[in-house]
């Protein structure tokens, strides 16, 4: 456990530099960083009266607002690591992901926008204590992460600040970001997106963050607009919904950057961008183990089906996996200064050492990296191995079709995998059968789906990712078709 965050350091001189600067806001709300800093004491109060064990692990779980970066701060001086929840999660939920963490209690920010300390409230974890004791929290930890393992349980990662320190520099080199920007801050702080590109910039060097002040799918465009922002951190759901209409709100003057990361974003969804703004989208691909790894600076490669060259400081290689497919790449390895120290509970040599080995397949396009799918999605069909993106792909292109998820039906009548593919279109014309017929032409025989699921939008986490479980419940759905 450091003695001293880097990262609360940096916050303390900037709030002795530049009391008054504006660190997040509203259209109708201004947040200085002497302001956030006497909020973050009261919510230090409120850890204090709690009497927690110095250095064991406390949850975080607020809405994006000013409160949660006071929270987040207040955690860090008492000295604990801040495990940052999704603000979404169900009470079932935050006991799993408690009990899975070893946390001693759970700050709650009541308020986006709190006033005092009666608005942050202290619920301690009866077996956190021990829990914490027991898992062996990594030295030197300052914040766990929350991700998913391949069975969709919690899990943390566990991260020191200096390695998000060594993220916001490489990120901030690669996307020329400055201390004067304004982001739109539609992305959660808790998630690693959020953290990596709203939260350390706006606590470390005074970038302003704007928090949509409604709720409706185009409101941070609005806020874009009022409080001329000029950074919007984005996910390809939102941008696919955004430009889908007809006549969609323009884009601010103001904002000289977009940028798109946690899943992948649609080529066409590129394309259609550049053809409503004229400007380009900027995908940016990371994960909550290792940080940033890849940008594209010129805003093209999204079109290209690519997500940008390694950003400064970070190496990434392509281990070589057995597969019958031409061309199916590598997993992706990263090493950097902003790799995580390690899993908890419980450590792997997937993350250990500045060294990430992800479940991401890739291969080099140029020196561009492409994606090409997931390890532990490949599904085995008649001794074949089927990577799930090349059929998603095909599917894509097909007019009038919106999203695609393929994935492997659970039958306890046989060992082979059978393929379901879930297909988001509002187009009413749009058929079962005419889905096959494309895929047919397309595919060989054992990579084309079994089944076809026409839905209307599928089912997305706050991540913009594919909710697993939600897709679970759809596979009695009517309107389906079998090959």
């Amino acid at each position: 456990m450091q003695d001293v965050d880097p990262v609360i350091n940096a916050f303390d001189r900037l709030v002795a530099r530049d009391g008054a600067r504006i660190i997040i806001a509203t259209a109708d709300i201004r947040v200085s960083a002497t302001a956030l800093d006497c909020l973050s004491r009261a919510a230090s109060r409120t850890l204090a009266d709690a009497r927690l064990m110095r250095g064991s692990p406390v949850g975080l779980l607020g809405p994006n607002g000013s409160g949660f970066l006071a929270a987040l701060v207040a955690i860090r001086r008492s000295g604990h690591p801040a495990a940052l929840l999704d603000s979404r999660s169900t009470a079932a939920e935050l006991v799993e992901t408690a009990a899975s963490l070893g946390l001693s209690g759970v700050l709650r920010v009541r308020k986006a926008w709190p006033d005092g300390p009666l608005d942050f409230s202290m619920a301690p974890c009866r077996t956190g204590v021990a829990a914490s004791i027991a898992h062996g929290m990594p030295p030197g930890t300052a914040v766990i992460k929350m991700t998913s393992g391949s069975g969709g349980h919690p899990r943390g990662v566990a991260c020191t600040s200096d390695a998000l320190l060594a993220d916001d520099a490489a990120l901030r080199a690669a996307m020329a970001i400055e201390c004067d920007d304004r982001l739109i801050a539609m992305v959660p702080f808790a998630h690693s997106y959020g953290l990596s590109s709203l939260v350390v910039p706006a606590l470390t060097h005074g970038m302003t963050l704007v928090v949509p002040a409604a709720t409706g799918p185009f409101a941070p465009i609005a806020a874009a607009a009022r409080c001329a922002a000029t950074i919007l951190p984005t996910v390809p759901a939102w941008l696919s919904a955004w430009l889908r209409l007809a006549d969609p709100p323009p884009l601010p003057s103001s904002v000289r950057l977009t940028i798109t990361a946690g899943a992948p974003l649609p080529p066409q969804t590129a394309h259609e961008f550049r053809r409503r703004f004229g400007g380009g989208l900027h995908v940016f691909y990371g994960s909550s183990e290792s940080g940033g790894i890849t940008y594209d600076r010129s805003g093209e490669a999204g079109a290209r089906g690519t997500v940008g060259e390694p950003v400064p400081g970070v190496r990434v290689e392509l281990q070589r996996i057995d597969s019958h497919e031409p061309g199916a790449g590598g997993r992706v390895v990263v090493q950097s200064q902003a790799v995580a120290l390690s899993y908890v509970p419980g450590s792997d040599g997937l993350l250990h050492g500045g060294r990430f080995v992800s479940q991401d397949l890739a291969r080099w396009r140029g020196a561009e990296l492409e994606i090409m799918g997931r390890l532990d999605r490949m599904i085995n069909v008649r001794g074949y191995k089927v990577n799930p993106v090349e059929v998603e792909r095909v599917i894509a292109e097909i007019p009038g079709v919106n999203g695609v998820f393929v994935h492997e039906l659970n039958r306890s009548t046989s060992r082979d995998g059978v393929l379901n593919a879930l297909v988001a279109s509002t187009d009413r014309g749009l058929t079962p059968e005419a889905v096959l017929e494309r895929c047919r032409a397309r595919l060989s025989d054992y990579k084309i789906p079994r089944r076809i699921a026409l839905v209307q939008a599928l089912p997305l986490t706050p991540r913009g990712k594919i909710d697993r479980l939600a897709v679970a419940r759809l596979y009695g759905c009517p309107s389906s078709s079998d090959a």
